[in-house]
């Protein structure tokens, strides 16, 4: 949250680990393993990974959960955007770490892999915002998705298959 702080971010929606301090928290999910339907990558040894760049949390989560299960892995795809991991999870390349409300189509849930982790979304604002960014913290906080703080964003959401 240093970027807010330094004024160099006005808003800040992140996924938090469960029960995290500071922030408005707007709802509770929980992370999932994503892949392919088409390919059978969860079942390759090492498990190859397709995650965010070093510093994700999705990543490291999914990296402290394997190293926990004695389950090798190794990063076989990195990006800075969740459209890169999610392109590289629909190709087979590796297994994806997504929270379970953003799952999309044509991806399937892998529930032979080791639970992950629930988080909480978080909304940070920094001190001082334009109003613009003032009124798109309230349209983020009124959003339909987030409207009733606290709630299970992973539940409320039917799953795609």
């Amino acid at each position: 949250m240093s970027l807010l702080q330094q004024g160099k971010l006005d808003l800040a929606l992140v996924e938090m680990p469960l029960l995290s301090t500071g922030g408005t928290h707007l709802g509770r999910d929980e992370l999932v393993w994503v892949r392919s339907p088409l390919h059978s990558t969860h079942m390759r040894e090492p498990l190859p990974l397709a995650v965010f760049v070093d510093g994700c949390y999705h990543r490291d989560m999914a990296l402290q959960v394997l190293e926990q299960w004695q389950k090798p892995c190794r990063i076989a795809f990195t990006s800075q955007s969740r459209a890169g991991v999610l392109a590289a999870v629909r190709a087979g390349i590796g297994v994806g770490v997504i929270p379970r409300s953003t799952l999309e189509e044509g991806l399937v849930v892998e529930d032979s892999l080791p639970p992950l982790p629930k988080t909480d979304t978080t909304l940070f604002v920094a001190e001082q915002v334009t109003e613009a960014s003032f009124r798109l913290a309230q349209i983020i906080r009124e959003s339909p998705q987030f409207s009733c703080a606290g709630q299970d964003m992973a539940r409320s959401r039917l799953p795609i298959e």
